[in-house]
């Protein structure tokens, strides 16, 4: 009986034993932590402009793929939001045997190195990180436009750059023809240059220009639009003579008096002319204008031509113009729902590219005889001419004002977000500007009406076309 009793107490107590035994070896299974491998590890290469990211915050920077053993956190999650304006540069990819993506990437700064995860594939960045352009396209001046550097220095140069200052890793200031860093740029204050191309730095909103040059120091070098001016034209009008010369006077239309400091001087080019010879419309100046082209091109601040008094002015001779005085208008950017009439107002910021640019002939739509209604020809044509918009979007048929078993393509201007996830459009309404602009007199500001929709966010706003906003009240 004991050693029944002894023998059943023996095999309990290593039964037991085994039970513990077992259970501390799953405990310790249990909390072993397991290390990703990695498969592969390449250095990046290709077009320098795809590899260019931003940080969004949602994944940390480590020194080593997050997952491996031995890694550890170079930048938080908190500290990478903060950094979310900061260009970044990846150079490297890595991948797990987990599949996950790792790239190594770096501030354009070098402040800030380090592996952040990408996502699961090596064809798209992902993840904690994304592709990021550091410029847009921008609209260049005219190609024959010429300019000069301004802000130079003999001593340091902050005006020539490789590329948009800030917008490349390891990119900075501009290398003359022998690949020498320009240091001096007070040495080219005096070159005259036209601009090849134009983009818009995408953190800062700011504009630069690629010079194109003979001079092979600055050819290809990027200045910023703030540091440049139009060059002064060189003159090779020939000087005024009896011979080759008509006064240009203007008088007020109201009273027949001559306004005063007004007057110019038209100088043909022709070398054969003589006094008292007739000038002729084929005759030309410097800009081959002929000489009411010349006369109406010239005329007062605050007036316009009603005529040319005498048509059959002689070279030594005078050209009188009858002027009247003008008024001109601003404008004012307006939307409505398309289905009602109600307007709000509108900023540039509310365009995508800003408001629409127009060149200084189209602007001169806006200025008439002063204290007159404004022309109905100006809403009718020159209105829906200038803002058809540069831009095409499908709405749909749910939006528009007219019921239709389709959707449209209309063309306008594309905004910014809307709250739907989707862009505003802006397409012209020549109806609602002309209706809610009833009586309005030159001086006086013109409201422009656009109809409001909200279209897909795939499509690209179209460059900007040439010209100003200086018509915008």
């Amino acid at each position: 009986m004991k050693n029944n009793l002894k023998k059943s107490l023996f095999v309990g107590m290593a039964a037991l034993g085994f039970v513990a035994v077992a259970g501390t070896a799953n405990a310790n299974n249990a909390s072993a932590k397991t290390y990703a491998k990695v498969t592969s590890n390449q250095k990046m290469s290709g077009d320098v402009n795809s590899r260019n990211v931003s940080v969004n915050g949602t994944n940390a920077l480590y020194t080593k793929a997050g997952t491996l053993r031995g890694a550890r956190v170079v930048a938080s999650k908190s500290t990478l939001k903060g950094l979310a304006n900061t260009n970044f540069r990846a150079y490297q990819v890595a991948t797990t045997n987990r599949g996950s993506v790792y790239y190594k990437i770096v501030s354009f700064d070098g402040n800030t190195r380090g592996w952040i995860y990408g996502g699961k594939s090596t064809s798209k960045f992902a993840g904690g990180v994304a592709q990021y352009a550091t410029t847009k396209e921008a609209q260049a001046p005219e190609a024959s436009a010429k300019f000069n550097l301004t802000n130079t220095s003999a001593t340091e140069n902050t005006v020539l750059y490789a590329a948009p200052q800030g917008t490349q890793y390891k990119v900075g200031r501009s290398k003359d023809a022998s690949g020498s860093i320009i240091t001096n740029s007070d040495k080219y204050k005096n070159e005259t240059f036209t601009v090849s191309k134009a983009v818009t730095r995408s953190r800062q909103g700011d504009t630069w220009y690629q010079i194109a040059s003979s001079n092979a120091d600055i050819n290809g070098a990027w200045v910023s639009k703030d540091y440049v001016k139009s060059a002064a034209p060189v003159s090779n009008e020939p000087a005024a003579t009896a011979n080759n010369s008509v006064k240009v006077t203007y008088i007020d239309a109201a009273n027949n008096n001559t306004i005063a400091n007004a007057d110019k001087t038209f100088i043909t080019t022709a070398t054969t002319t003589k006094q008292g010879q007739q000038a002729s419309s084929s005759f030309k100046n410097t800009k081959n204008q002929s000489l009411s082209e010349f006369a109406t091109a010239n005329v007062p601040a605050g007036y316009m031509v009603v005529s040319l008094v005498n048509k059959d002015a002689v070279f030594g001779g005078t050209q009188t113009v009858s002027v009247q005085k003008a008024a001109t208008s601003k404008v004012s950017f307006n939307y409505s729902d398309p289905k009602s009439t109600n307007i709000d107002g509108l900023k540039s910021t509310d365009f995508a590219a800003g408001f629409p640019k127009l060149t200084a002939d189209q602007q001169k739509a806006f200025t008439g005889k002063a204290d007159t209604m404004v022309n109905d020809d100006v809403y009718a044509n020159s209105l829906p001419t200038f803002f058809k918009g540069t831009d095409s979007a499908t709405v749909s048929k749910n939006q528009l004002a007219s019921a239709t078993k389709d959707d449209a393509k209309l063309n306008g201007f594309f905004g910014k977000s809307s709250s739907t996830g989707k862009v505003y459009f802006y397409n012209f309404n020549s109806k609602k500007t002309t209706d809610a602009n009833m009586g309005v007199k030159y001086g006086t500001t013109i409201r422009l009406v656009f109809d409001r929709y909200e279209v897909a966010a795939s499509d690209i706003p179209a460059p900007q076309q040439p010209g100003n906003t200086d018509y915008v009240g």
